[in-house]
């Protein structure tokens, strides 16, 4: 590694530790799904992200996003038919050359497709995808999922090993906030509690 690779190590590198202080600092998971995606696409040079959080009543996985003025929702059945579902299932990393590739998905699982149906709606063309489970204590939480390399090259093993890092801060950041609510709506229900007691009284 030269000069010039060892500082855009050390700049990549940075840019990372101030994504993790970002997602630590987030207040909620909107700042989460809204607001970190373009510190991340310019960490690893890629076009698109979405980070999904795991809906375990439906077991399916739910992100947002801006359409015009208004925040979206988008869901994804958690199982092996897609590349962020198959993430899930799984809890495994997965990496795609070429979406539109029928072999490289089958030689992952003969389950997996990819739905050209978004690609179709907006005009966008995705190529190279890298997808990881976002989980805490063995938990999942949800995935996060880049698409296509900006140099149209396959997502490199620094790019997996940001990934894999960016999801185990996330991890901890949905658990912390999952903890958070949970103990709200306890703290709630113990206040009616009592003052259902003192009512009767």
């Amino acid at each position: 590694m030269d000069i010039q690779e060892k500082e855009s190590r050390i700049a990549f590198l940075e840019n990372l530790r101030q994504i993790t202080y970002m997602i630590h600092s987030a207040e909620n998971m909107d700042d989460i799904f809204l607001y970190l995606q373009d510190p991340i696409l310019s960490l690893l040079d890629a076009e698109r992200i979405t980070i999904y959080a795991f809906d375990d009543i439906n077991n399916e996985l739910f992100s947002k996003y801006i359409a015009g003025d208004f925040p979206m929702e988008i869901r994804v059945p958690v199982n092996k038919s897609s590349i962020a579902g198959y993430s899930a299932y799984m809890k495994c990393s997965v990496s795609i050359s070429d979406a539109y590739n029928g072999v490289e998905l089958l030689a992952i699982n003969h389950d997996l497709r990819f739905d050209k149906s978004w690609d179709k709606l907006t005009g966008f063309i995705t190529r190279q995808a890298l997808a990881h489970p976002i989980m805490h204590n063995d938990h999942l939480f949800g995935v996060i999922q880049i698409i296509n390399k900006k140099n149209g090259a396959s997502f490199t093993v620094y790019d997996q090993e940001a990934v894999k890092e960016i999801a185990e801060v996330l991890g901890l950041a949905m658990f912390n906030q999952k903890k958070s609510h949970r103990g709200f709506v306890e703290g709630l229900r113990r206040q009616v509690s009592k003052i259902k007691r003192l009512l009767k009284n």
